[in-house]
């Protein structure tokens, strides 16, 4: 099952995310998290 959870910038979805994790016993994938990591990533022209 994936969950996609979508919102404006302070609607909650952190925190509703962090307590569904628990309670489904899944994995969370944060993309603010996932951006900071891969922040190599060239989206310009060249880097195509």
């Amino acid at each position: 099952m994936k969950i996609l959870v979508m919102g404006l910038p302070g609607s909650g979805k952190t925190y509703l995310t962090e307590r569904m994790q628990p309670l489904l016993k899944s994995a969370w994938y944060n993309a603010d998290k996932v951006r900071e990591m891969a922040n190599d990533w060239d989206f310009s022209d060249e880097g195509r």
